[in-house]
């Protein structure tokens, strides 16, 4: 798979999808996993001059896969944290070479859980993509993250890191309904 532009506006709205709860519409969520930014591009002359785009990568590691959960996400699979994080390096890299980018002005890291990763982990995979794809220097980068997974040490390095914005979900306040 190669990169994907994600045409949306800068706070993405939520599509409906019949039989599906609004945490499992957002984008690039669903049937497989991926270990690169995904997708499709518009490279006509004048979409770069009057279009934005956002990025997704995807982080499929979790603490616990919950029973409800239908996402592409691992559990006990810390071993392939560095590697995952190199081949994503290495992806955006890759992508980085094609020519036809439209900027980039939002970034999305979500899972999974990306915040089981290293702070460090999330901040180079930041980087990347502000040096090697155009990520704008005001861009709206967002990690999702569970209270479980983040100290304020980690949100301190998250923040200066570029991460500007949290994205922190309850599935349920029933700890029944979790297990």
């Amino acid at each position: 798979m190669g990169c994907r532009t994600i045409h949306r506006p800068r706070r993405p709205a939520l599509q409906d999808a019949p039989g599906r709860t609004p945490c499992q519409q957002r984008p690039g969520r669903g049937g497989g996993s991926s270990a690169h930014v995904s997708g499709e591009r518009d490279v006509s002359p004048t979409s770069q001059d009057q279009k934005t785009a956002g990025l997704y990568l995807h982080i499929p590691f979790c603490r616990a896969k919950c029973r409800y959960c239908d996402f592409a996400s691992y559990a006990g699979k810390e071993t392939l944290f560095g590697p995952y994080v190199a081949a994503l390096l290495e992806q955006i890299h890759q992508d980085a070479q094609e020519a036809g980018w439209p900027p980039f002005d939002t970034l999305y890291v979500g899972g999974g859980t990306p915040t089981v990763l290293e702070a460090q982990h999330l901040c180079a995979l930041v980087t990347a993509c502000r040096s090697m794809l155009s990520l704008a220097a005001d861009a709206e980068i967002t990690s999702e993250a569970n209270p479980g997974t983040v100290s304020v040490s980690s949100l301190r390095t998250l923040r200066a890191g570029g991460i500007n914005r949290l994205s922190l979900g309850a599935q349920s306040l029933d700890a029944t309904n979790l297990a």
